[in-house]
């Protein structure tokens, strides 16, 4: 037994132990651990939602909504799945193929020109107009001008085409 008390005093001279750390510091670093995840995924989702806001709102001035008689909004039901989103992008360039897609945008949509009016929540897919000619705005002595924005609304129940307009603000 004597070799065991000697082997153990040599241990407890050559290994140095540190206490624990306490669990409060535990906590701390967990917490801390969280508070960047929420951050990093904060900044991804405004990296991936704000393009979509900054193009309804470069896209689509008030101007082009007034000529076209189209306003979008907020939607009034949760927004579908990515899913979704695709079938409406699909089904926009089904009607224009040759148009790339800018941005589309989950939105209530109103067409006060459309009969009947257009009043639901659907899918908004701008596409580059490329050379389309627009259709307003009109005044005395307007003429055709070549298309500024390209806007396909899709249902999405039913990822069909409601309404497509284009036209020039300018």
């Amino acid at each position: 037994m004597t070799d065991d008390a000697y082997l153990d005093g040599l241990l407890d001279e050559l290994v140095v132990t540190e206490p624990r750390e306490a669990w409060c510091d535990v906590v701390a670093r967990a917490r801390r651990s969280r508070r960047r995840y929420v951050t990093v995924v904060a900044a991804i989702a405004t990296l991936v939602v704000a393009p979509s806001a900054w193009a309804i709102h470069h896209l689509w001035s008030t101007s082009q909504a007034a000529a076209s008689g189209i306003t979008l909004s907020a939607p009034e039901t949760p927004t579908p799945s990515t899913g979704d989103a695709n079938a409406a992008v699909n089904a926009a360039t089904s009607w224009y193929p040759d148009h790339a897609v800018v941005s589309h945008q989950f939105a209530h949509c109103i067409d006060v020109q459309s009969v009947p009016r257009l009043n639901e929540d659907c899918w908004a897919v701008f596409l580059d107009p490329g050379n389309e000619m627009g259709n307003g705005p009109f005044g005395p002595g307007s003429t055709s001008q070549r298309a500024t924005y390209l806007l396909v609304l899709v249902d999405p129940s039913t990822d069909k085409v409601i309404e497509a307009a284009s036209g020039s603000s300018r």
